[in-house]
C-alpha cells in the first residue's frame, strides 16, 4: 500500500537508476549574486578611497558570500561565489590592479585563506538556513500529528474519522508541495524529504486510525443488537 502511496505524493522524485536527472537554471539567484557582489565592490572601492585597510574589504567580501549562502543554497554555489568574489578582490584591488596578474608573493596565500574563509563562512550560514528550515517544517508537521490525534479521539463514529484523516492528510500535501518546490533538484536517487516524512505521518495516522476504529466498532455493534 505504502508502495502505491509514494508514486502520486506531491515532491515525490522516487526515480530509477537510468532516470535522467534536469538540470534546473534559477536566473532570479543569478541577478541576486550579481547584485549583492556588484553593490559589495563599490562599497569597497569606497573604503579603498578614504584610506582603509584591505582587510576591511575582505571582510565585506566574506559577508557578501555569507548572505548569498542564505539566499542561495548548495556547496557549488558556494564554493563558485567565493572564488568568483576573490577574483573580483583581485581584480579591482591588488596592483597591478584590472587585472589578474599579483605581484606580491603574500598575495597567493591572501587569496587562499580569502576563499577558505569565505567557503567556511557560506557553508555554516547555508547549514544554518537549512537547519532552522527543517525545524520549522517538523514543528509544522508534528502540530499535525497532535492534532489529528486529538480530532480522532474527538470522533463517534467512522465517517467523521475518514474526514478528519482527509483534511489532515491534505494539509500534510499541500506542506509537501510547497517544500519540493522550493528545494533544488539531486542528481542522487533516493526518497525526497517531502514523500518520507508524508509516509511516516500516514503510517501514524492509520495506526491511530485503526486504534479508533477499534474502539468505535464494539459500540456500533452493541448499539445493534440493543436494538
Amino acid at each position: 500500500m505504502f508502495s502505491r502511496l509514494t508514486t502520486w505524493l506531491p515532491g515525490n522524485t522516487l526515480c530509477r537508476e537510468n532516470a535522467p536527472v534536469k538540470a534546473h537554471v534559477r536566473y532570479k539567484d543569478v541577478f541576486s549574486i550579481a547584485g549583492i557582489i556588484g553593490m559589495v565592490t563599490l562599497l569597497g572601492l569606497l573604503i579603498h578611497y578614504l584610506g582603509f585597510s584591505d582587510v576591511s574589504v575582505i571582510t565585506l567580501y566574506i559577508l557578501a558570500v555569507q548572505i548569498i549562502a542564505v539566499r542561495v543554497s548548495g556547496r557549488i554555489s558556494n564554493a563558485v561565489v567565493s572564488l568568483l568574489c576573490v577574483a573580483i578582490y583581485n581584480f579591482f584591488f591588488t596592483d597591478p590592479k584590472y587585472t589578474l596578474l599579483a605581484y606580491d608573493p603574500d598575495y597567493p596565500m591572501t587569496f587562499v585563506i580569502m576563499f577558505i574563509v569565505s567557503f567556511l563562512a557560506g557553508s555554516l550560514a547555508d547549514r544554518l538556513k537549512r537547519m532552522a528550515g527543517q525545524s520549522e517544517r517538523n514543528r509544522y508537521r508534528t502540530q499535525i500529528l497532535y492534532d489529528t490525534s486529538q480530532l480522532l479521539n474527538k470522533a463517534l463514529v467512522s465517517q467523521e474519522a475518514a474526514e478528519v484523516l482527509g483534511v489532515q492528510l491534505h494539509k500534510l500535501l499541500l506542506s509537501g508541495q510547497s517544500e519540493a518546490a522550493q528545494s533544488p533538484a539531486r542528481g542522487r536517487p533516493s526518497i525526497p524529504a517531502p514523500a518520507a516524512a508524508t509516509l511516516r505521518f500516514i503510517r501514524e495516522v492509520i495506526r491511530m486510525g485503526r486504534s479508533v476504529f477499534c474502539r468505535a466498532m464494539p459500540d456500533s455493534m452493541s448499539s445493534r443488537k440493543a436494538s
